[in-house]
């Protein structure tokens, strides 16, 4: 009977633990579809001050470190990095560039050009469970690692973050 229920809770771990996570391919399908919504939606109204720029901070999220061009906001355990050049123009591709050479697993590459501005997603596989989230605009752009389940919901959090952003 003690055997039962050890490989009872053994097997309901593993379903529980696997089930959760989402294939490379459905998390390029959520994820696109997502994105290409957020890329839509006019820019939220900054809502934070920082020295040299506003933006949008979600309810969910705080600012954790403050340090010239960067910032480290918090929501839960996750952590996410803003950068800001302000020496880059909205419609510079050099960051987004950048962050393209490094991909190792390319699984999301979202991008939208306008005279205005060029906006971008990247999702990059790190490894079975952890994707690399990247969103930018001009030259911002928010970094966060996350388990795949939560890569559509934080890449549409990063966009209207990084839309709103004014300097």
């Amino acid at each position: 009977m003690k055997f039962f229920k050890i490989a009872f809770t053994v097997t309901l771990s593993t379903i529980l633990l696997f089930g959760c996570s989402l294939s490379p391919e459905e998390v390029e399908k959520e994820a696109t579809k997502i994105i290409q919504e957020a890329f839509q939606q006019p820019p939220v109204d900054p809502n934070e001050d920082v020295e040299q720029f506003s933006f949008y901070l979600p309810e969910s999220f705080e600012i954790e470190s403050h340090s010239g061009n960067n910032l480290i906001l918090k929501e839960g355990s996750e952590s996410y990095i803003l950068f800001l050049n302000p020496n880059e123009k909205r419609t510079s591709t050099l960051l987004y560039d950048k962050a393209i050479d490094i991909a190792t697993e390319l699984i999301v590459e979202e991008t939208s050009k306008s005279e205005e501005q060029f906006m971008y997603t990247i999702v990059n596989k790190l490894d079975e469970k952890t994707y690399e989230v990247i969103a930018g605009v001009g030259g911002v752009k928010i970094t966060t690692h996350v388990e795949s389940n939560k890569v559509s919901e934080s890449a549409k959090k990063m966009v209207e973050i990084v839309q709103s952003v004014q300097y």
